[in-house]
């Protein structure tokens, strides 16, 4: 199992034709002060896996901060892909999680790690700058 795409984004769907449409796409979120409560993104992760691998997953998100400690509420779900297109292809499902007003205690890094049956398949930074770096950079250890 794979996540050929790992993302955060403001908005994110599939259309009727099964294309997926990113609108969007971070990585900073800058704020005056913390905590900061992001009244909305989405996470956007492209899977795929190969025919022996099978078409059911547990698939999960795992968010940290710089220390590893829990930074958000885990999620898990029990995943069932659909056939693949044509015989060879490999199985694939865009999943799309919107997070709606996520609290964020620090300036710093937050990781959203993707799992596919508890293996780490993709890492997502997200950084929480203030907004002074805006004007003047990151600032130099």
């Amino acid at each position: 199992m794979q996540a050929p795409i790992a993302l955060l984004a403001d908005a994110a769907n599939v259309s009727r034709e099964g294309k997926l449409n990113i609108l969007g796409q971070f990585d900073t979120i800058y704020t005056e002060r913390v905590p900061v409560v992001w009244p909305m993104m989405t996470l956007v992760v492209k899977l795929e896996g190969t025919a022996g691998e099978g078409p059911k997953h547990r698939i999960g998100v795992r968010v940290g901060d710089e220390a590893g400690n829990p930074a958000g509420p885990q999620v898990n779900v029990e995943a069932e892909f659909g056939k693949p297109a044509r015989r060879g292809l490999p199985y694939s499902a865009n999943w799309i999680l919107p997070i709606g007003n996520a609290v964020f205690q620090k300036h710093g890094t937050i990781t959203f790690e993707i799992l596919a049956d508890d293996h780490n398949i993709a890492s997502i930074d997200l950084h929480i700058r203030p907004t002074t770096e805006l004007q003047t950079g990151p600032q130099q250890p």
